[in-house]
């Protein structure tokens, strides 16, 4: 599917000037959290004043890891802190702390597409970058920890350095920096989980964890109980691409409220609906976004230790109560099958499983001219020689991704039926995949149609081409029927929203295949694909056009709101 670019392209707007009542709700804030001890670290980290003044403040405490007060706000003061963040928005409120949990507001009102945060991530991960959602580092090993210290992410016993390639300083300045966030210590942990994943870690990593203690200068204190916590803290606020100190904070939701970006070690997050004052800022943690309530709850257990609110409203945050309309996209229609929720998840993760194979091999042969020569001139040779089954691999593609396309049309319409609820997460996802292999299949045949052995082999046969040309017509069609159910679902205010940047892609994918199938006067093929936008007693090409520039305006309008 179409996508457009986000990361890095809005200018944080200057600070604004504090309104009184924004004052006043945060010295109400402010007032309501400073009732814990102060033994317990707690901080209300905003840039409600300036940078640069936020900034001044942490170069005369850099010798302290205290808090002081400007104006109504508490601030941390570490200098890694306020380094490391590029931007973060005037009204943003971050709270952080022991029993409390961690939580994001804002103290005004904010528009979508407002960037909220932009800031450099403390610590990266050797498997690369991310954008959008994503949280999966519970599949992180230990080399996290070693790379934090300098010491290789491959590191054993015997292959360690004898010192670390960190200064004492920056090591300690790091540890420092991460000190506020969960766990403070093991024992804020549920002890069944710790337990357990502590002997698996120590199983796993004992030699690394031996190795990284006794190579440590004495004046960082490394033990395993802090290896141990290090990785807790890794695991339990980082992302798939790496760990922001501020971005750490967001709390989850099935109905997210903003989105976040990661890439090349920074992070951004933007507002994708209109922010409420005092209302919790959440972003997705699950990639894919569409995933079973038990799936999810499983994840969050084992992963974050808590449980969902026990409920189906999605939020991570345990105050918080959320419309009951979220839980309809977990529901079962009247006359549904609820064992069909594991079976579709199940085929629906084959299939995507199956489309990104497809999709690395289509995008070999692309970058790898010479395979693909290699391939036709083995085929031709083996035509020769009498070997009819043989066949190019740009050929076999085509078919495995053809085949992709129609498993993926007929999950679709099983999910549909089994699950009896059109708005089902699982349906989203089955919509989704659908258009995305039928977007693949477009695109290697249309390849194929360019290669020497395919306009040899049908040099005299205009009927196969024209054959083969109108598939991919009929493909397209489907991919366009998908995407306008797709998109009814997720503009939902229940589900994303009319302005979320995938919701913008998904309205530029509908105009563009709209324009398409006009272009080509395939009226029939387009009149079933937007029967549910467009009547088919009432279908016309002027209503066609108006329905494609109506999409076109869409997404102009969200694209707009996050390239300034």
């Amino acid at each position: 599917m179409s996508e457009f670019y986000i990361f890095g392209n809005q200018k944080p707007a200057s600070a604004p000037t504090m309104t009184p009542e924004a004052i006043a709700f945060l010295q109400a804030r402010d007032s309501s959290t400073s009732v814990a001890s102060a033994s317990t670290f707690t901080s209300t980290f905003t840039s409600t004043s300036t940078d640069t003044e936020l900034l001044a403040s942490s170069k005369s405490l850099s010798r302290t890891n205290k808090s002081i007060s400007i104006g109504p706000i508490t601030v941390s003061t570490h200098p890694l802190w306020t380094s490391t963040i590029k931007h973060i928005h005037p009204s943003l409120i971050i709270i952080s702390s022991a029993g409390m949990g961690r939580d994001v507001s804002v103290s005004s009102p904010l528009p979508p597409g407002t960037l909220l945060l932009s800031e450099s991530a403390l610590i990266t991960y050797t498997n690369g970058d991310g954008d959008g959602d994503g949280d999966n580092v519970n599949v992180l090993d230990f080399s996290a920890i070693s790379e934090f210290f300098g010491v290789g992410s491959n590191s054993s016993n015997s292959s360690v350095r004898n010192k670390y390639k960190k200064s004492t300083a920056s090591i300690l300045a790091s540890l420092a920096a991460l000190s506020p966030l969960h766990p403070r210590s093991l024992s804020d942990l549920p002890l069944r989980s710790r337990s357990s994943r502590i002997k698996e870690l120590k199983s796993l990593y004992q030699p690394q964890i031996d190795a990284i203690v006794a190579a440590a200068p004495a004046a960082c204190e490394v033990t395993e109980l802090l290896l141990l916590r290090l990785w807790f803290v890794i695991s339990l606020n980082g992302y798939d691409s790496g760990l922001g100190l501020t971005s750490a904070m967001f709390n989850h939701s099935d109905r997210p409220n903003a989105v976040r970006y990661f890439e090349k070690g920074h992070c951004e997050v933007y507002a994708t609906r209109r922010v409420e004052r005092g209302e919790g800022v959440r972003i997705g943690y699950l990639n894919p976004r569409e995933q079973s309530l038990e799936r999810r709850r499983d994840y969050f257990n084992s992963q974050h230790y808590f449980d969902l609110n026990g409920s189906e409203n999605g939020s991570e945050n345990e105050n918080e109560n959320e419309n009951e309309t979220e839980a309809i996209f977990d529901r079962i229609g009247e006359g549904g099958d609820a064992e069909a929720v594991k079976n579709v998840e199940k085929t629906v993760e084959e299939l995507e499983n199956e489309l990104s194979e497809l999709s690395q091999v289509f995008a070999l042969l692309r970058a790898t001219p010479e395979a693909e020569t290699e391939a036709e001139t083995e085929a031709e040779t083996e035509a020769e020689a009498g070997d009819s089954d043989s066949l190019s691999s740009i050929r076999k593609l085509t078919i495995r991704a053809g085949d992709l396309s129609t498993a993926s049309q007929i999950l679709v319409e099983k999910a549909s039926e089994r699950l009896a609820n059109p708005l089902h997460f699982l349906v989203a996802r089955s919509l989704r995949l659908n258009c995305d292999s039928c977007d693949l299949f477009i695109r290697v045949a249309e390849f194929e149609a360019t290669t020497k052995e395919y306009i040899a082999s049908n040099k005299h046969d205009e009927k196969q081409i024209k054959l083969d040309t109108e598939y991919r017509t009929e493909c397209l069609g489907k991919f366009l029927k998908s995407a306008c159910e797709l998109l009814e679902i997720i503009k939902s205010d229940d589900y994303l929203g009319e302005h979320h940047p995938d919701v913008g892609r998904v309205y530029k994918d509908v105009a563009t295949a709209t324009s398409t199938l006009l272009a080509q006067n395939k009226l029939e093929i387009l009149s079933n694909a937007v029967d549910h936008q467009i009547p088919k007693a009432a279908f016309s090409f002027d209503k066609a056009a108006r329905f494609e520039g109506e999409c076109c305006k869409k997404f102009r309008e969200v694209e707009a709101l996050y390239k300034h």
